[in-house]
């Protein structure tokens, strides 16, 4: 779901980039359009692809960890907040480290 989300964000980047001179004549500041591309694509690019790797891992203690860390980088984006408190508090529980084999 990140991935797809993540992904969307980098598309409405290169968007806005390429409809930059039909924004810019009707009235939106260039500054603004610029650094709206740029933080889209700069913050959304490198998360969907960290999410999208992060599917590939093997089961493993260190994977245990990678995912752990990306389900914490999900909570940049407040659409996922909601959402990341509760898979947060599920991926701590001992069934989900036993499936990882992670031994604490």
């Amino acid at each position: 779901m990140a991935v797809l989300l993540y992904s969307l964000l980098a598309v409405i980047g290169v968007v806005v980039g390429h409809y930059q001179e039909s924004l810019i004549s009707k009235g939106y500041p260039e500054s603004a359009l610029t650094l709206f591309r740029l933080i889209y694509l700069q913050v959304s690019l490198p998360l969907a692809v960290l999410s999208g790797m992060a599917l590939l891992l093997p089961r493993s203690g260190w994977a245990w960890v990678i995912h752990g860390v990306n389900i914490v980088l999900n909570f940049l984006n407040p659409c996922f907040l909601p959402l990341m408190i509760f898979m947060l508090l599920s991926w701590m529980k001992p069934q989900t480290r036993a499936y990882f084999i992670h031994n604490p």
